[in-house]
C-alpha cells in the first residue's frame, strides 16, 4: 500500500479527466503526522462540495463546517486520498509512515476515512469524490483500498458503512459486496444533524 486550513484552498481539480492508471493513493494518519493546512482545506472543499450536491436539500449545512475539520481529524482516523495529475497541486506532505510525498501537479479527486470500532469492526466515513468525474470509479477504488488495509494490515475483518437510505447509498454499497442489516435501520427525526426532514440510516456490513 502506498505509503489536507485556509478558507480559500488552492485549485485541486485536474484540467483533464483522470486516467485510472494515473491515480495515486496516499494514506494519512493525522494523529501521527499532522496534515498541512492546504491539505485540510482541499479535503473540506472536496467533501463539502460532494455532500452538498447529493444531500444538500436535506442537509443544508456544510458537511465539514469548521475550518479545523474536527470530525475529519478525529484522533485515530485513517484518511485515504486519491490524486490525479493535471493541476496546480498541493505542497509536500507526510503519509502515515512519515514518507514525504511531493504533490506539485497532483489534484485531489477522492477521499474516504476509516476508524476502528468494537473489536472486529472498521467504520467508513466521509466517502467523497470529485463531481468532475462521476463515472471514473473513484469511490469504488477508495473502498478497495479500505478493504485491502483492513484485510492485510490490521486486526478486525468487518467493514461497516452507515448510509442514508433515501440517497441510494445502501444500494451503492450493496453493489460492492456489502449487505444491509435490517436490525440496523434507525429512523432520525427532523432536525437531526441539521436536517430539514426525517431520514433513515441503514447499516451496511461487509465481512472480509
Amino acid at each position: 500500500m502506498t505509503s489536507p486550513f485556509s478558507s480559500s484552498p488552492p485549485s485541486t481539480t485536474p484540467s483533464t479527466p483522470p486516467s485510472p492508471t494515473a491515480f495515486k493513493t496516499i494514506l494519512y494518519h493525522p494523529s501521527t503526522y499532522a496534515l498541512p493546512p492546504a491539505h485540510i482545506a482541499a479535503l473540506r472543499s472536496l467533501i463539502n462540495t460532494a455532500f452538498t450536491a447529493t444531500e444538500g436539500a436535506t442537509f443544508p449545512l456544510p458537511r465539514i463546517p469548521d475550518s479545523g475539520a474536527q470530525e475529519l481529524l478525529t484522533p485515530g482516523r485513517w484518511i485515504f486520498c486519491l490524486y490525479s495529475p493535471g493541476c496546480v497541486g498541493l505542497p509536500a506532505v507526510n503519509d502515515y509512515a512519515g514518507v514525504v510525498h511531493e504533490l506539485d501537479g497532483w489534484g485531489l479527486v477522492g477521499t474516504v476515512s476509516l476508524s476502528k470500532h468494537e473489536e472486529e469492526e472498521w467504520h467508513i466515513h466521509l466517502l467523497a469524490t470529485s463531481l468532475e468525474y462521476p463515472k471514473a470509479g473513484i469511490g469504488a477504488r477508495l473502498l478497495e483500498e479500505c478493504e485491502r488495509f483492513v484485510r492485510d494490515e490490521r486486526e478486525g475483518k468487518v467493514l461497516v458503512a452507515v448510509a442514508i437510505e433515501k440517497f441510494g447509498l445502501g444500494l451503492y454499497y450493496q453493489r460492492r459486496g456489502f449487505r444491509e442489516e435490517e436490525a440496523g435501520k434507525v429512523g432520525m427525526p427532523v432536525g437531526a444533524w441539521g436536517s430539514t426532514e426525517g431520514f433513515t440510516l441503514v447499516r451496511m456490513v461487509k465481512v472480509l
